[in-house]
């Protein structure tokens, strides 16, 4: 059965309901139904979506490798975020660099880098991060930013004074 872009839409969507159920098993098989179908315009993004469920770290990995070929910007984003969830800094990081340099524009990828840095403790990083993310904030953007940091600084009292300076003298501006 041929199925349009709609249909598509729909089955991702249900993949995604099936997974905040807590129906994996039925998620990832609505995940694996649009890769195989080479017709799907949400192939890799199945393939991010079907990595986080995936029982082994090999498999995502397999999946977010397969995510990188179809969509490298998006691919490398969300391997940065796993392997942050899995403790791997040095790989998360280089993760994130290659989403950068696959789409330098894009303000997500450098404010979740920022937050990131600024939960290792690499505050001159961060802020490096956040004045080259400023041109490409939108002002919903701007506030969404404001009250993540904010968030970060209250609930990591150590980050408080940076988070501080960064929101008045780079992302306010």
């Amino acid at each position: 059965m041929e199925l349009n872009g709609q249909q598509y839409a729909a089955r991702l969507n249900l993949g995604i309901l099936h997974s905040n159920n807590g129906e994996n098993d039925k998620a990832m098989e609505d995940y694996t139904q649009l890769i195989l179908d080479q017709d799907s315009p949400f192939i890799a993004t199945a393939y991010i979506n079907r990595s986080a469920l995936q029982p082994t770290r090999d498999a995502a990995e397999s999946d977010l490798a397969a995510a990188i070929e179809l969509s490298p910007a998006e691919g490398y984003f969300f391997r940065a975020i796993a392997r942050r969830e899995w403790g791997d800094v040095e790989g998360a990081f280089a993760d994130f660099a290659s989403a950068i340099a696959e789409d330098p524009e894009n303000p997500i990828t450098y404010h979740v880098l920022g937050m990131f840095q600024l939960e290792e403790g690499m505050y001159a990083d961060a802020r490096h991060t956040y004045e080259t993310l400023t041109p490409y904030l939108d002002d919903e953007f701007r506030e969404t930013v404001i009250d993540e940091l904010n968030e970060l600084g209250e609930s990591l009292p150590d980050t408080k004074d940076t988070v501080s300076e960064i929101i008045k003298e780079v992302v306010k501006k």
